[in-house]
C-alpha cells in the first residue's frame, strides 16, 4: 500500500491524531457517571458524547494493515534488490567467462598455427630428406647404368636402350631391349653386345635370359588381347596394354660394370611417392645420347590389365616422370633409394612432322620379375599367376566365341547369321609337347569361298595351315589365337587337309581347349 493511501485512509478515519474528545459532565443529577450508548442514551447517561480512539487499540485491524502493507513493501524491494544484485553478479561472472574463453581461443589459435607451422617445417623437411636421399640414390647409381648396344666389325655402335647392374656379373634390363640387340645383330657383320657409360665399355654375352611372362603373354611379336573396333569392316585390333614380363638379364663377359643396385626389398609401392629413374634417353636426338636422371611420382600399381590382380600382385608400376625411347631398361628407385621397377613403356603423342613427345603416364615393371629370374624361380612362379591372368582376361576381353563369330562374319563380307558353318568342332591341342598339332581332311567343291577360323580359349598361340598334298594353299602363322585361312574358289573337286598347331608354349598346364569353324560361300556368278 502506497503512502499516499494510507494517508487517505487516516484523515477519513481522524482529522488528527489527537481526536480523543474527554467526556462532558451530563446536566441534572444522579448516580456515578457511565458512559452512554451510540445514542447517547443506550447504555448511559444521556448528554455523553461517544469517544472516537483512532490508535492501534482503538483500530487494530486498521493498524495491522497499514503495518503489512509497509512490510510487503519493505520486502518487495529487497527481493528486487537481492535480485538485480544477483543478475549484475552472473552478468560480471558471464564477462569474466567469456574474456577467459577469449583468451583461451587466442592461446589456442597460437598453439594451432605454431603446430601448422611446425608441420609444414617438418613436412618440408621430409620432403627434402626424401628428395636427397632420392637424389643421392641416383647419383650414386651413375657408374652401375649402362648404355646397351651392339657394334659391328668396323666398332660402329648402335645404341638400344638401357641396362643396369643387379648382381655382380649381371645386367638387368628390358626383354624387348634384348630382343632388338638380337634383331640388331643379325644384321651386323661380326656383331658384339656393349654397354658403354662415360667412356668405359663392358662385353656382354650373346646369350640372355627373358622372362617367361614374355614369352607366353604376347612377347615375340604383340600382344594376345584383341578387341572390335569400327562398325565397317568390323576389324580386330590389339588393345594397347603393357607386355607383362618385359624383363630380361644379360652377363657381363669383361669390364667392370660397377656394384649392384639395392633392390626393394618390399612389394608395396605407395601412390604419390617420389620415384626416379637413371638412363639414356635418346629419342630425337642426334649423337649419341648422354645418362640423364629424372623425377616424379607413382600414379598408381596393378596388374597388366590396369586392375587389381585377384591376390594383389600388382606387377606394373604407373609414374609420371618423362619417359621417351632408350629410357627402357632403366632402373626406378624409390624415396629409400631401392629399385621398385625397370621402365619398360611410355605414353606418347605423334607429332604432326614427324616423331613423338612424352605424355601422360609411364609404365615400369616390378623389381620382383628380374628377382625371379635372377634365383631361378620365375618359371614356377609365372605358372602359379597364369590361371589368374586367364581368369581375368575372360573377365576383360572379348569372349573367343564372340571373336570367332566377329571374324567370320568379316571375313565372308556377307550376313553370318543366315550362313551356318559346314564343319564346327571343339576340341583340345596338347600345347604342352614341342609338336603339338591336329588335322582334318576338307572336300572343296568349285564355285565356292571357304574361310577356316579357329580361336584358342585360353589365348594361346596358334597356328593353321590349309595343304593340297605338300603345297601349303593358305596360312596364318601371325602371333595370336585367332587364326583365318581363306581358299579362293578351285576350279575342280579337291580335298585339302586344315591343321592347327601351336608353335610356342602354352599359358596354363592343361591343354588348350580351340573351336574351328569353317564357312562355305557360293562365289558370285558360279
Amino acid at each position: 500500500m502506497s503512502q499516499s493511501t494510507i494517508s487517505t485512509v487516516l484523515d477519513r478515519v481522524a482529522p488528527s491524531t489527537d481526536a480523543i474528545v474527554e467526556p462532558r459532565p451530563n446536566v441534572g443529577t444522579g448516580g456515578p457517571s457511565q458512559p452512554s450508548g451510540r445514542n447517547g442514551n443506550a447504555n448511559g447517561p444521556r448528554g455523553w458524547r461517544t469517544p472516537l480512539v483512532v490508535a492501534a487499540t482503538a483500530c487494530p485491524i486498521l493498524a495491522a494493515t497499514v503495518a503489512l502493507s509497509v512490510h510487503t513493501e519493505n520486502r518487495h524491494d529487497r527481493a528486487m534488490e537481492l535480485a538485480y544484485a544477483e543478475i549484475d553478479a552472473n552478468k560480471n561472472a558471464t564477462i569474466d567467462r567469456i574474456q577467459q574463453l577469449e583468451s583461451s581461443f587466442s592461446a589456442n589459435y597460437q598453439n594451432l598455427d605454431q603446430s601448422v607451422a611446425g608441420l609444414k617445417s617438418g613436412l618440408a623437411e621430409v620432403t627434402d630428406l626424401t628428395r636427397d636421399r632420392l637424389s643421392e640414390a641416383m647419383d650414386g647409381a651413375a657408374d652401375s647404368v649402362w648404355l646397351l648396344g651392339v657394334t659391328d666389325g668396323q666398332g660402329t655402335f648402335a645404341p638400344i636402350g638401357t641396362g643396369w647392374v643387379i648382381a655382380d656379373g649381371k645386367i638387368a634390363t628390358n626383354a624387348h631391349v634384348l630382343k632388338q640387340m638380337a634383331d640388331v645383330g643379325d644384321l651386323f657383320e661380326s656383331p658384339a653386345f656393349v654397354g658403354r657409360n662415360e667412356g668405359r665399355e663392358i662385353a656382354l654375352s650373346d646369350d640372355f635370359a627373358i622372362h617367361p611372362a614374355y614369352e607366353r603373354w604376347g612377347g615375340t611379336s604383340g600382344p594376345l588381347i584383341h578387341q572390335f573396333q569400327g562398325d565397317a569392316a568390323n576389324a580386330l585390333v590389339p588393345m594397347q596394354l603393357i607386355l607383362p614380363g618385359d624383363v630380361g638379364l644379360i652377363d657381363v663377359v669383361s669390364g667392370s660394370a660397377g656394384s649392384p643396385l639395392p633392390l626393394s626389398g618390399t612389394p608395396d609401392v605407395a601412390a604419390n611417392s617420389a620415384v626416379g629413374y637413371v638412363g639414356f634417353p635418346m629419342e630425337n636426338v642426334a649423337g649419341l645420347p648422354i645418362q640423364q636422371a629424372l623425377s616424379g611420382r607413382v600414379t598408381a600399381s596393378t596388374d597388366f590389365l590396369f586392375g587389381e590382380d585377384p591376390i594383389g600382385e600388382n606387377l606394373l608400376i604407373h609414374y609420371d616422370a618423362v619417359t621417351v625411347g632408350g629410357s627402357s631398361g632403366s632402373p626406378l628407385f624409390n624415396d629409400r633409394g631401392e629399385v621398385i621397377g625397370i621402365v619398360c613403356a611410355a605414353s606418347s603423342a605423334q607429332m604432326a612432322f614427324g616423331g613423338r613427345a612424352p605424355v601422360g603416364i609411364n609404365y615400369a615393371q616390378d623389381v620382383r620379375l628380374a628377382s625371379e629370374l635372377l634365383n631361378g624361380t620365375a618359371d614356377s612362379a609365372q605358372r602359379e599367376r597364369d590361371s589368374r591372368w586367364v581368369q581375368r582376361l575372360q573377365e576383360a576381353a572379348l569372349s573367343p566365341a564372340d571373336v570367332l563369330d566377329g571374324l567370320a562374319a568379316a571375313t565372308l563380307e556377307i550376313d553370318y547369321e543366315q550362313t551356318q558353318p559346314i564343319v564346327s568342332l571343339d576340341l583340345e591341342l596338347d600345347t604342352r609337347s614341342d609338336s603339338s598339332s591336329r588335322q582334318w581332311t576338307l572336300s572343296v567343291e568349285p564355285g565356292y569361298r571357304y574361310v577356316v577360323v579357329a580361336v584358342a580359349h585360353d589365348w594361346t598361340d596358334i597356328d593353321l595351315f590349309v595343304l593340297s598334298g605338300n603345297e601349303v594353299v593358305a596360312r596364318d602363322r601371325s602371333f595370336d589365337w585367332f587364326p583365318i585361312a581363306r581358299i579362293a574358289p578351285q576350279s575342280e573337286p579337291t580335298e585339302l587337309t586344315v591343321q592347327l598347331s601351336a608353335p610356342g608354349p602354352d599359358l596354363s598346364e592343361d591343354a588348350t581347349p580351340i573351336t574351328l569353324k569353317i564357312f562355305r560361300v557360293r562365289e558370285p556368278g558360279s
